[in-house]
């Protein structure tokens, strides 16, 4: 409602207020004009932003799974994470596992991958780790896709808004194509930015922010993502 129509309904009301000589009919429309204001105003002062114009910001850190009480398990979307004991009543949350394949590099051997992928993958290391996080038990296994995009560090800091969040987007999903089921994402190295699909089918980006090495070791991250 803008400030015309507010003046035009008030007007009205007013009119109809010097007609009426009933004292009860003037009470009620007194009240009727009383709340027709009210509302113009409420919504003349209405600014936000549509909730599809908002990037959410989230920082946290991931740690190695190589740790048995590490929390390596990923809600992106809230930027939380969980240890493998936590994620078992948290499974419809999860859409990313931070581990590590061989060595005690954590950011030249490590890998995010999604719960069903990891459960997809029969043999090998997927099997393995399937194993040693309890994801063989799991009853809802999420596939939320994340892959390598071109975007530079300083593109990524520079996402305020929905609009250039998803004009990087269209730019850098040839790496999300046919990528279903399988996501992981190797080679994670400091400042590196990726692309992602969370499993509600929201799109974003993460950035590596600062990396610790060892089978201890845990990495910062931040991700901005439509809301």
């Amino acid at each position: 409602m803008n400030g015309q129509d507010l003046a035009l309904k008030v007007r009205v009301g007013s009119a109809f207020l010097l007609k009426a000589n009933n004292p009860k009919k003037m009470k009620n429309l007194k009240i009727i004009v009383l709340l027709i204001v009210m509302i113009g105003v409420a919504a003349c002062k209405t600014t936000e932003k549509p909730e599809d114009e908002l990037v959410i910001e989230k920082n946290f850190s991931v740690e190695n799974q190589l740790n048995s009480s590490a929390r390596c398990f990923m809600d992106i979307y809230h930027g939380l994470t969980y240890t493998p004991a936590e994620a078992v009543g948290k499974q419809a949350d999860i859409d990313l596992v931070l581990w590590q394949y061989t060595g005690t590099s954590l950011n030249k051997d490590s890998y995010f991958r999604s719960p069903l992928e990891i459960h997809l993958d029969a043999t090998g290391a997927g099997q393995q780790l399937e194993t040693d996080l309890g994801i063989d038990t799991w009853t809802t296994r999420n596939n939320s896709i994340i892959s390598n995009s071109d975007l530079t560090e300083a593109q990524f800091d520079a996402i305020k808004n929905r609009a250039e969040l998803m004009d990087f987007w269209d730019q850098n999903t040839h790496g999300l194509v046919n990528y279903t089921p399988i996501s992981d994402v190797g080679g994670v190295l400091l400042s590196k930015v990726f692309i992602f699909q969370d499993k509600n089918g929201k799109k974003g980006f993460l950035k590596v922010k600062t990396i610790t090495s060892g089978t201890s070791g845990s990495m910062s991250v931040v991700i901005k993502i439509q809301k």
